[in-house]
């Protein structure tokens, strides 16, 4: 079975939603669940027995739905795999708005994108150990962007005083007038994903356009953040959101959840996956957590797949072996498969890497192949 989860529309598109309230609590949560209840009864129906076991696998938006369903479903699966959630929402859709507001001629240069990745990875490539353009901890990576501030006349490669500035606010995150980050920005190596939202996945404004402000002459150029927000969360009442800490009916129920994250996402930032973890730490301690949440984070992935990282992991086999038979993830092997040049993207040969249960992160041996996941291990660093 599948759902259309109630409308029709392109990506980022949500004209579809302008005045239709029902439409938009099926997108929120309603259409999932009832697919699955609808997909469990022609199961039965079909094999005249129950499913046996109920997986949910999703990414980005089925990251989201995944998390909905644990947090107000947590009967209809037993396991949930949600990588990328687009969990946070209304910071999030603010996020957009500011990061397309900040691109372009009176902002940062779309130009200006790939020197600021290079310079971060100048700045924390190194520090796992190897030297293969990916951060594997970017949480303590410090790059400012300062480092390129022109020094001279601005050439290709330098930020101008205006585009410093708006590097920063976009790597601040969503902050509000209180001084609280209400979503962390994304990290360094995601630079070149921001110009999504300024070449045509235009999906904070569309949402506050169609959904807050229900005005469809409305442009990013009027957005005011402190009273969209004020708006924004007054409409949506949480109900698009997918940030409850309180798994305590999915876990005890047996319910085992596995997150997962690209640190080099550039629409979705990783951090905020990684204060959701935390956040259900504080809510149901650590040992709960310990016995049914993972959190895996991809360095150098980006969102939901590609990067320079290793993209490609099998959550489905440690999932299967974590419900079915009782053996809890640890570090797992990610692969990165071989491509070619490409109008579209560089060359790059194929390797593998391990990836990590959050807090632990990969670090190189000090010797052996440097493309081979055997040579690396997981720390707390």
């Amino acid at each position: 079975t599948n759902t259309d989860t109630g409308h029709v529309g392109g990506g980022g598109d949500f004209s579809w939603a302008a005045g239709q309230p029902e439409k938009w609590v099926d997108y929120q949560y309603r259409a999932v669940h009832e697919l699955t209840r609808v997909g469990k009864a022609l199961t039965s129906a079909n094999f005249g027995k129950e499913p046996h076991k109920s997986y949910w696998l999703g990414c980005s938006t089925g990251g989201r739905q995944g998390l909905k369903e644990a947090q107000l479903y947590p009967d209809d699966y037993d396991a949930i795999i949600a990588g990328a959630p687009a969990s946070n929402w209304v910071p999030l859709m603010t996020k957009s708005v500011l990061i397309h507001n900040s691109l372009g001629e009176n902002g940062l240069g779309l130009d200006k994108l790939a020197p600021l990745k290079e310079a971060a990875l100048a700045a924390c490539d190194s520090n796992d150990g190897v030297i293969d353009r990916v951060i594997s901890n970017p949480g303590v990576c410090g790059f400012d962007p300062a480092s390129l501030a022109c020094t001279g006349d601005e050439d290709a490669d330098c930020l101008t005083p205006t585009e410093v500035e708006a590097a920063r606010r976009i790597y601040s995150g969503v902050v509000n007038t209180e001084g609280e980050t209400l979503i962390p920005g994304t990290g360094p190596g995601s630079e070149p994903l921001w110009q999504v939202y300024k070449r045509g996945f235009s999906i904070g404004e569309s949402y506050y356009r169609h959904l807050i402000y229900n005005d469809p002459e409305w442009q990013s150029e009027l957005f005011d953040m402190e009273s969209a927000l004020e708006l924004a969360y007054r409409h949506d009442a949480g109900g698009t959101d997918a940030m409850d800490p309180d798994l305590s009916d999915f876990v005890t129920g047996g319910g085992k959840l596995i997150l997962y994250h690209g640190t080099t996402d550039g629409l979705i930032p990783y951090g905020n996956s990684v204060n959701y973890h935390e956040s259900v730490i504080d809510t149901l301690g650590q040992q709960a957590v310990d016995d049914s949440v993972r959190l895996y984070l991809m360095p150098g992935v980006d969102h939901c797949s590609g990067g320079e990282g290793a993209d490609t992991v099998d959550f489905i086999a440690a999932m299967e072996d974590w419900v079915e038979h009782g053996k809890a993830p640890a570090e797992l092997r990610a692969e990165r498969r071989k491509r070619e040049k490409s109008q579209w993207a560089p060359a790059r040969h194929a390797l593998s890497r391990v990836v990590c249960p959050y807090p632990q992160v990969p670090r190189y041996k000090g010797s052996g192949d440097q493309d081979s996941a055997a040579n690396y291990e997981c720390l707390v660093p």
